[in-house]
């Protein structure tokens, strides 16, 4: 399953390789009928299935029947003309194309065709220099590489609050807020991206800052944290759309400053620091079916402050070092990137098979760089030393969203004919 996710997020970097093209046909089709399949349009597919056909002439067959779970309302105007112009060309694929051109899959006509979904990941960020009057918040789509703008949360002097996404909403949960004296709240704030709007949601049963959350399907959850009197190891639970938090198992280690991953239908919580204000270095796992905790292993080297991600049923850990931890074998991978060594980061999040992350922390001051983190081409980048969103950063999640795109109209392909 770990394999096909990875190929799933990495369809076209796969597909180069030769050995690609000694999949079975019943394999190709796997993949490219699954909604989850990641990639930026869908020539990208058509192209992988033309490029397998021809690499054995006795598919021809196999290539009617693999085009036909091609996404056609995907395709680009300006591919669809490139392949039409080389059907009387000596191209290996011409006598593929010239087929297709004569006998357009029946499931390409409207309504015919498997759910029209792909699946889309992108990324928010909240955050910005807390005396301002507003949090402001902006969108990054990883395929074009364009941040978004959207509607700011109007609060002034708040900080330390934690951000999580649940379905297309992102909920923002306590803080430390400043009146006249600081002191921690029980606010909750949910950004409702449909509606492009922010309300108010319902408050925590005990107000708190420097915790973290988490959400799993329609439940949101927030972990430990520190009060006014000191840290917390309570944890509550809100079903989403109900009006009530409620308790459920207290964490093993009260921490507050904790690094938050989920996995399957458990949560991780990553080292933070404990009410001696030393380092905790556990990995605490709540699984969520049971309502019970336990510590699952001890980091190499723990640290407050992690910013942390999922990727493919590893967990990594940002900050000082970058590690992985493999839940399975409960073995840690120091990955040992140069441009992560020794740096730390505001926030990270998994889009489309990536690890993006931004904003690096040093002393007192942040900066608005971008890197992006690929284990599986084994590629590190600073894409950008400027994004647009304003430091410092107070959350960074994924969105995860089933797009249904507009049908595009056959008759367009056939006009081209």
């Amino acid at each position: 399953m770990k394999t096909r996710d990875v190929v799933l997020t990495h369809l076209p970097a796969i597909a180069s390789d030769e050995d690609f093209m000694y999949l079975s046909k019943d394999r190709i089709a796997d993949l490219l009928a699954s909604d989850y399949l990641s990639i930026p349009n869908e020539d990208l597919a058509l192209d992988v299935v033309l490029r397998w056909a021809t690499f054995d002439a006795c598919r021809e067959e196999d290539f009617m029947e693999l085009v036909g779970l091609v996404r056609p309302e995907r395709l680009s105007l300006p591919y669809i003309t490139g392949l039409l112009s080389k059907i009387k060309t000596s191209d290996p694929r011409a006598k593929l194309i010239c087929r297709l051109n004569n006998n357009l899959p029946s499931s390409w006509a409207m309504g015919r065709s498997l759910p029209r979904m792909r699946s889309m990941e992108s990324l928010f960020v909240l955050g910005g220099p807390h005396e301002e009057e507003t949090q402001l918040l902006y969108q990054f789509h990883p395929f074009s590489g364009r941040w978004e703008v959207h509607p700011p949360m109007q609060k002034k002097c708040l900080t330390q609050y934690s951000v999580a996404a649940v379905g297309d909403h992102i909920v923002v949960s306590g803080g430390y807020f400043r009146d006249v004296l600081w002191y921690s709240v029980d606010w909750v704030s949910v950004y409702e991206h449909p509606n492009k709007r922010w309300v108010t949601g319902p408050a925590l049963k005990r107000s708190r800052h420097s915790h973290c959350s988490a959400a799993l399907e329609s439940q949101i959850y927030v972990f430990g944290g520190c009060t006014d009197e000191g840290l917390l190891s309570d944890v509550e639970k809100l079903v989403f759309g109900s009006d009530e938090w409620v308790d459920v198992s207290p964490m093993v280690e009260a921490v507050e400053r904790a690094a938050i991953v989920t996995l399957g239908t458990c949560v991780f919580v990553a080292c933070g620091l404990d009410e001696n204000g030393d380092v905790y270095s556990g990995i605490q796992r709540y699984r969520t079916e049971s309502d019970q905790w336990d510590v699952v292993t001890y980091s190499p080297f723990p640290r407050y402050d992690l910013v942390a991600t999922e990727l493919n049923g590893a967990l990594y850990l940002l900050g000082g070092h970058t590690l992985r931890l493999d839940i399975d074998t409960d073995e840690w991978t120091d990955l040992q990137e140069d441009a992560l060594e020794n740096r730390f980061f505001s926030g990270c999040a998994t889009a489309n098979g990536q690890i993006y992350i931004l904003s690096e922390r040093k002393i007192n001051k942040t900066y608005p760089n971008l890197i992006v983190l690929d284990p599986y081409t084994d590629t590190c980048l600073n894409v950008d030393d400027q994004i647009p969103c304003p430091v410092p950063l107070r959350g960074c999640v994924t969105m995860h969203r089933l797009t249904f795109p507009e049908k595009m109209n056959l008759c367009t392909i056939r006009r081209m004919r």
